[in-house]
């Protein structure tokens, strides 16, 4: 028998950043899951509902170790049963093990709706957990999914998703939803992985993506003592003669790398040529969405 844990709720209507939060306030007696396709748009949601209810965080803006420390807090707050709303981007979607009893998510992808859905009542804790979809398009600007995915993606995933639905459909619309883009698109191999998740019942184990581009700069934040240490420890390993240098440079740069964060637009500070990074101070990190860049808005996506 399928596991039938949630029900999507999707209205076919555009909703500004801020009215999706007005609409997570009605459900905040319960912890809350918001999740965007753009940076832009969950900066707004966070700042608006900044003061009405306890906020959490996720962006690639965020270093991989706030991150991390993020998400223990949360699965903390979750099992005590102490309500919150996490407002967050595509990031939760790797392989981030939350359970919600309410999820919002921009439409996206159908696949990414699903993977959504696997963050609501993921252990059953509930008859049935709650999934709204809504769409989000900000003052002047085509809807954040085509700004993401594409125009033609919104259509076919308009076409597929209809009403309401639950998790026992999953897998029917999943294989019409990539029937659909396999007639213009060559998806084969990738379409035939998620075939084999939806098999298995692996909803919230999809992985697939439109988006071809990626950031394109480094940036590393010194947040804190620890981030100085490792940088400067990355930066002794580079002068290191002989055989350890690749040991000591290959270890201190994933260590680095948890205060590292991406960006799509070169920014204004010092680069460090040979790690090919920029360094950026902690007067810049924001306490809660991270690291703060001047980059033009459409380009703030996940």
């Amino acid at each position: 028998m399928e596991p039938n844990r949630v029900e999507v709720e999707f209205e076919d209507r555009e909703v500004t950043p801020e009215e999706i939060g007005r609409e997570v306030l009605d459900h905040a007696d319960k912890s809350v899951m918001v999740e965007l396709n753009t940076i832009a748009s969950a900066e707004r949601v966070a700042d608006y509902l900044k003061g009405k209810v306890e906020v959490e965080f996720l962006s690639t803006h965020v270093t991989p170790w706030d991150r991390k420390r993020r998400i223990e807090e949360m699965k903390e707050r979750l099992n005590r049963g102490d309500p919150f709303v996490l407002v967050t981007t595509q990031v939760v979607e790797a392989g981030v093990d939350v359970d919600f009893p309410v999820v919002f998510r921009d439409l996206g992808p159908l696949d990414s709706v699903i993977q959504a859905a696997g963050r609501c009542n993921r252990n059953s804790r509930l008859e049935k957990g709650k999934v709204f979809v809504r769409r989000v398009r900000r003052e002047g600007k085509a809807t954040d999914f085509n700004l993401v995915y594409g125009k033609f993606t919104e259509e076919v995933t308009l076409r597929v998703m209809k009403g309401n639905f639950c998790e026992k459909d999953f897998r029917e619309m999943l294989d019409t939803y990539y029937r659909e883009l396999e007639r213009v698109r060559n998806l084969k191999d990738q379409s035939l992985e998620v075939e084999e998740k939806a098999r298995l019942l692996s909803y919230d184990e999809i992985k697939f993506s439109l988006i071809k581009e990626e950031p394109k700069y480094t940036v590393m934040v010194l947040e804190s003592d620890e981030a100085v240490r490792r940088l400067d420890n990355l930066r002794k390993a580079l002068n290191i003669k002989g055989y350890e240098r690749r040991v000591e440079v290959k270890k201190w740069r994933a260590l680095s790398e948890e205060f590292m964060v991406k960006v799509w637009e070169k920014p204004n500070l010092e680069e460090d040529k040979r790690l090919e990074v920029f360094i950026s101070g902690k007067e810049m990190y924001d306490e809660v969405k991270g690291f703060s860049v001047k980059e033009r808005e459409e380009t703030l996506l996940w």
